[in-house]
């Protein structure tokens, strides 16, 4: 029995207004290919299909064109709700996807039971797959009043610990004997993060250690974009996101990880490679250097790369706006081989700390709801304390309004 397990699609995202869909595409035809050509029996889609709560029409539309021909290279498909995915959207077309083998865990279902997922072959390989979608704080809290702020941390990591290993005791009674293969949509402690990123919670409050995954075969997670292993751990992995989304994954190497099971066993473990499909890419030097390196920049890439260009001059000279302006101006104009999304402008010289400043300034859009209301924080220079009891507050309001719009779609 052969597993394919990926995570994090975002389908949707922008990078400073720019749709990442296209490389997406590519990403889904490799995956349709791949899934074909390599006879895999499952397909693990680890949540955060979408990249926001209310896809748009396009966004939906690629997401159900992508699974009906995935459902033509693979026997069945399992996907799971992330944090950045609305319930009601997610499990708004089970009826449909069903008879295609397709299955749709997108919130915690009401018998806890419904999220395991019993597999059987043709060839008689059988195995059983865990689907816990991402958990939210009303299915984890077990009170919701706390003596102290330090109370709910531990409160929100027995929650989850609790449903882990339920999920796990459903298991071993209905099902024994059978290898158990666990998702989950979270963040596991020491865990590394990249600045696409969004509503990690604050102080690693919802971080969980490893040890939540004793006694699954193999765990397939997904909501952090780099990939990598949990306490090194092979077992308990994240696949990544399958394209970059920020510019801090740049360097990454993106891929999908290969789970084969034979006799009833992991026998196997591998990483696949992806290609990347669209450069994301950083050009620093003095304005000339930066002119002589976008006239010879050139992408491996099927896709026009994605560039930021930072501006390194000794003396501060506000003549130079309007050239880089329009050096910027002209490149994203006539320039098959990329576009410039954001630069940046420093002064060795400068007293100040205008090392930090971004031409042009950070754009509202660019920015998440919670992003914005933590941008205001700042800005009112709340201490420590009142800032992360604010935060707290506007995280769980925010979360009761969205499980409001879920109850009422």
């Amino acid at each position: 029995m052969k597993i394919l397990h990926t995570a994090d699609w975002h389908i949707g995202k922008q990078l400073k207004k720019q749709s990442l869909n296209e490389e997406l595409k590519l990403f889904f035809q490799w995956l349709v290919h791949t899934l074909k050509d390599e006879n895999y029996d499952i397909l693990l889609v680890s949540g955060d299909i979408f990249d926001s709560y209310n896809p748009k029409t396009e966004d939906r539309a690629l997401y159900y064109q992508t699974l009906t021909l995935i459902s033509q290279s693979v026997k069945h498909i399992i996907l799971i709700g992330g944090n950045h995915d609305s319930i009601a959207v997610l499990n708004a077309a089970t009826p449909l996807l069903e008879p295609l083998n397709i299955t749709v865990i997108g919130g915690v279902p009401d018998d806890l039971k419904d999220e395991l997922i019993h597999i059987q072959l043709s060839n008689d390989e059988e195995c059983v797959i865990a689907a816990i979608p991402y958990l939210r704080d009303k299915d984890v809290l077990i009170n919701q009043t706390f003596d102290t702020d330090q109370d709910r941390p531990s409160q929100i990591r027995a929650g989850y610990a609790k449903h882990y290993r339920t999920v796990l005791d459903l298991a071993k009674t209905h099902y024994p004997r059978l290898p158990l293969v666990g998702m989950g949509h979270l963040y596991a402690t020491g865990a590394q993060l990249s600045d696409s990123e969004r509503d990690i919670q604050v102080g690693n409050q919802g971080a969980v250690s490893s040890t939540l995954f004793d006694g699954y075969d193999y765990v397939a997670l997904g909501h952090i974009h780099r990939p990598q292993r949990v306490d090194k751990l092979d077992t308990v992995r994240y696949s990544g996101s399958p394209i970059a989304l920020s510019f801090s994954e740049r360097s990454d190497h993106k891929q999908v990880i290969k789970i084969t099971l034979t006799d009833g066993n992991i026998d196997q473990i591998d990483v696949v490679q992806l290609p990347q499909f669209r450069e994301l890419s950083t050009i620093e030097g003095s304005l000339e250097e930066v002119q002589s390196a976008l006239a010879k920049y050139k992408t491996q890439c099927p896709l026009p790369a994605f560039l930021e260009v930072n501006i390194n001059q000794q003396i501060r000279d506000i003549t130079l706006n309007p050239l880089i302006e329009d050096m910027i101006d002209q490149f994203n104009k006539t320039s098959t081989q990329g576009k410039i999304l954001k630069y940046k402008v420093t002064f060795a010289e400068e007293e100040s700390r205008l090392e930090s400043l971004f031409v042009p300034s950070k754009q509202i859009d660019d920015l998440t709801h919670t992003e914005v209301f933590n941008e205001l924080l700042t800005l009112q220079s709340q201490d420590t304390e009142s800032r992360n009891t604010l935060m707290k507050t506007y995280r769980d309001l925010a979360e009761n309004y969205q499980d409001y719009l879920d109850e009422t779609a």
